[in-house]
């Protein structure tokens, strides 16, 4: 190899790194973490699982805060549970749809 293959060559190695450097600094990496919550009362611990899993969105206390009965400690989102819920609603808007032009078919026949 000569000198100015060896040149080029360094060149596209260090510009490939630098690309990859920055690209580095724009790409999101989503972590997942698997875990069980406890919650300690001052009777016993309870243990929190979600059956369907999701997303921590938000949580509304901190460790070692006192809460009352009902209250909201996290918000957790499932985006698959979103979609199929969009989807089931959807349906539902063509499935009344369909009620409402057969009751009025069926309206008209009982008219006559």
């Amino acid at each position: 190899m000569n000198r100015r293959q060896s040149d080029h060559l360094m060149m596209i190695i260090i510009s490939l790194t630098i690309l990859i450097i920055i690209l580095t600094y724009f790409i999101e990496i989503n972590s997942v973490v698997h875990g069980q919550g406890v919650i300690t009362t001052k009777d016993n611990a309870q243990l929190i699982s979600l059956s369907k899993g999701g997303t921590i969105q938000d949580i509304y206390v901190a460790e070692g805060d006192t809460v009352k009965k009902g209250e909201l400690l996290a918000k957790v989102v499932n985006l698959d549970l979103q979609k199929e819920y969009q989807r089931y609603r959807t349906q539902k808007g063509y499935l009344d749809k369909d009620v409402n032009e057969i009751s009025f078919i069926l309206d008209k026949e009982n008219e006559s």
